[in-house]
């Protein structure tokens, strides 16, 4: 269980994933989540399953994303990550149903062709996704436009 004493102690204690330590520090918080939640620990996800999303998809997961599915799978992280099966084009989330959809602006439209979005609307219709080519990490904000 981590400690908390500070301010900084609830901070994620590491700047990027394959820091120094991530793994141990993200396994305190994961667990204290899960053991908060009486929620069950994920299994890590296999190269496999990672390569056949790949494939869906027709382009690479960022490499520091794959790295945390193979270590932690689809983990309960304070935020709500997909299953493998619901990852998708954000582009594509509102083919079927646009009137639902956000009122996108020109410089939403340059990049809406390459994010994939690979977390739910966190319940308030705000998602983590990355861009298909360059593999940033994004956060898409539908409170603020452009979003």
């Amino acid at each position: 269980m981590i400690e908390i004493h500070k301010k900084e102690d609830i901070l994620i204690p590491f700047d990027k994933i394959g820091d120094p330590d991530w793994k141990i520090n993200t396994k305190k918080i994961i667990e204290a989540i899960a053991d908060n939640f009486g929620d069950d620990l994920k299994k890590p996800v296999s190269k496999e399953e990672i390569l056949a999303l790949e494939t869906k998809l027709g382009t690479a997961l960022p490499e520091n994303l794959k790295l945390f599915y193979e270590t932690f799978g689809i983990a309960d992280i304070g935020e709500q990550l997909q299953d493998f099966e619901e990852v998708d084009w954000i582009k594509d989330i509102w083919l079927d149903a646009p009137q639902y959809g956000p009122d996108f602006t020109e410089e939403d439209k340059l990049l809406l062709p390459y994010l994939i979005s690979f977390s739910d609307y966190l319940g308030n219709g705000n998602m983590f996704c990355f861009h298909s080519e360059t593999k940033e990490i994004y956060y898409y904000d539908h409170d603020d436009r452009p979003y």
